[in-house]
């Protein structure tokens, strides 16, 4: 089966990339070099590897950190918009189960 592939604006390695049917997964994402020093270089990949992440996604969790980009899926606007759904949905219940107690209960009868 053959694909079209649009080719607009994208490298050779990408374009070759999406021949070979892989997805085009670093569109919207610019690719940077960055000189770094040895040792600190040493540093980000351990903490990578401790943390199971590139050292690209590494690098990109502490940039966002350091200028105080909103990080995780919480930060995501749609995500935002279901949660002030679910606490719309609760506004009107008014329920006088002590549901720590419940939980403190069913915990100590085991």
């Amino acid at each position: 089966m053959k694909y079209r592939i649009r080719c607009t604006g994208r490298t050779r390695r990408q374009l070759v990339a999406l021949a070979r049917g892989y997805t085009d997964i670093l569109s919207g994402m610019a690719k940077i070099l960055v000189s770094i020093d040895d040792r600190l270089l040493k540093r980000l990949d351990h903490e990578a590897t401790a943390l199971g992440i590139s050292r690209s996604a590494l690098i990109r969790r502490l940039t966002a950190a350091a200028l105080g980009e909103p990080l995780g899926p919480g930060a995501h606007p749609d995500v935002h918009a279901a949660l002030d759904r679910l606490e719309e949905m609760g506004r009107d219940v008014h329920d006088t189960v002590d549901s720590t107690e419940i939980i403190r209960q069913m915990r100590d009868s085991r």
